[in-house]
């Protein structure tokens, strides 16, 4: 793979670490970030069309390097086609259980890092603290629903793929790659 036609995709659970590891990565390889949230939400959590997604990813997927990270299993395949490398944190249940709560706290506390960019920046924005039912259970049942089907998805594309199972190795990851790209 030539590092100057990078396309990686970061996917896997809420909670599971996808934006701060494909921050590092796209800081390592000087490679383009796009995070699917800032693309598909607008302001006030309006979703953006689902033909409006559709031709968004079609043209930044067509670019010639970018790290894409996000879920929205509805458009996987459409970034799988362009991809050459997908990068799966399959991390335990219990931490992105953790992490999702620990996230929602600080968002609740004014933390806007995390936030969608539209969110972000809208004047009209105000925290609240709800518990986001849908998404833990997304985040229990993402190993037996989700997960086969981006395991099917990844053999049928035939694509480069990795698949990171814990904390250290996401660390032993970008630690080693950021020495070999020194």
């Amino acid at each position: 793979m030539n590092i100057d036609n990078l396309r990686i995709l970061v996917i896997g659970s809420p909670g599971s670490g996808k934006t701060i590891f494909a921050k590092k990565l796209a800081n390592i390889l000087h490679v383009p970030l796009y995070h699917l949230d800032d693309l598909y939400w607008g302001t006030n959590w309006i979703r953006v069309s689902s033909d409006k997604m559709v031709s968004i990813l079609h043209k930044l997927c067509s670019s010639s390097s970018w790290i894409i990270d996000g879920n929205h299993f509805k458009t996987l395949e459409i970034r799988a086609s362009y991809a050459n490398l997908v990068i799966y944190l399959d991390i335990p249940v219990s931490l992105c259980l953790w992490r999702f709560l620990l996230r929602s706290i600080k968002r609740f506390f004014g933390e806007k890092s995390t936030l969608p960019k539209k969110i972000k920046f809208d004047k009209n924005y105000r925290p609240k603290f709800h518990i986001e039912w849908h998404l833990i259970k997304l985040i229990v049942l993402f190993k037996f629903k989700t997960k086969p089907k981006i395991l099917d998805l990844l053999n049928n594309y035939n694509l480069n793929n990795i698949r990171l199972t814990s904390l250290g190795a996401v660390e032993t990851y970008i630690n080693s790659l950021s020495r070999l790209i020194r």
